[in-house]
């Protein structure tokens, strides 16, 4: 994990955009709790957790349902019959600005860059809008954060965003890797495009092209009987209704121009900008010395 840098970054940014919550805390555990857990802590938690109707078995390819339900009979079905509780988890607390997470080392050539802040759960309405919205500004080799600081700059092989969300929370992240010489230039150029995006949002044609860019992907997400496997099992998993699956094209096809607007306005990008210039001097300020750069004016 610490000769990681992906991984370090990575746990270091959800330890910081979720402080004090649950989601910040690494599920793999630490060498401490884990060198402090003990044989009747597992057994413990097996028996609280591992219940026959709580669980999922799914089988696909070259299978016949009798020879899956005699799998399932034979693995999950040894299990006792219990109530697993569902968890309680807490809400996130938004904050103005962004936390930003920068893992530099000395001895590496490159500056492994975390931007992200907290952002709204899979059921949210506007949800889908917002996918839109960010496979143009970060989701393919073609959009505004790739070309601005790929294409244009050269300063980093690749530069994307993702938005991650489940039934409880969700998160935006920017990830990018500059020479350090770069850092302070890609740091704000990537600032700067956020608050545009917030600002004006995207163009008739940025939708339809990445709108396009879903559909026409979508049937290679699928193309495998694992990947559809995976992608049902995820939905059944999430609470979705069955079949949810089938109805994707549909919904991205439905989503207006309008909804992007307003789910880019008012979805977790206005409410993080307050401060996100302070943030961002902030961290230059800190790091200075290490990567040579100088704060944002």
């Amino acid at each position: 994990m610490r000769d990681q840098d992906t991984s370090l970054g990575h746990r270091w940014q959800m330890r910081r955009l979720f402080e004090g919550h649950p989601y910040g805390r690494p599920s793999l555990g630490t060498p401490e709790t884990i060198g402090a857990m003990g044989r009747e802590d597992c057994q413990t938690f097996y028996r609280d957790n591992f219940y026959r109707n709580g669980s999922l078995a799914a089988g696909c390819g070259d299978l016949e349902e009798g020879r899956l339900q005699a799998l399932g009979t034979a693995t999950v079905g040894c299990l006792p019959e219990g109530s697993l509780e569902a968890s309680e988890v807490p809400d996130t607390a938004p904050t103005p600005g962004w936390k930003i997470t920068l893992v530099d080392k000395p001895a590496r050539s490159q500056t492994q860059v975390f931007m992200g802040h907290t952002s709204i759960d899979a059921f949210h309405p506007d949800r889908p809008p917002l996918s839109l919205g960010n496979v143009v500004f970060g989701g393919t080799f073609t959009s505004r954060l790739s070309q601005e600081i790929r294409e244009k700059r050269g300063w980093s092989y690749g530069a994307s965003s993702q938005l991650f969300g489940d039934r409880h929370v969700g998160m935006l992240g920017m990830r990018f890797a500059p020479e350090p010489r770069n850092t302070r230039d890609a740091i704000a150029i990537a600032g700067e495009m956020m608050e545009e995006l917030g600002a004006r949002g995207v163009t008739e044609e940025e939708l339809e092209a990445a709108r396009a860019h879903l559909v026409l992907g979508h049937p290679m997400g699928v193309e495998t009987p694992q990947a559809e496997l995976r992608a049902r099992a995820a939905d059944h998993l999430l609470g979705r209704p069955p079949g949810w699956l089938d109805g994707e094209v549909e919904r991205l096809q439905a989503i207006t121009h309008e909804q992007v607007q307003e789910a880019l306005t008012f979805a977790q990008v206005k409410l993080h900008q307050q401060r996100q210039k302070a943030e961002i001097n902030r961290l230059l300020r800190v790091i200075k010395k290490k990567v040579k750069i100088k704060s944002l004016p």
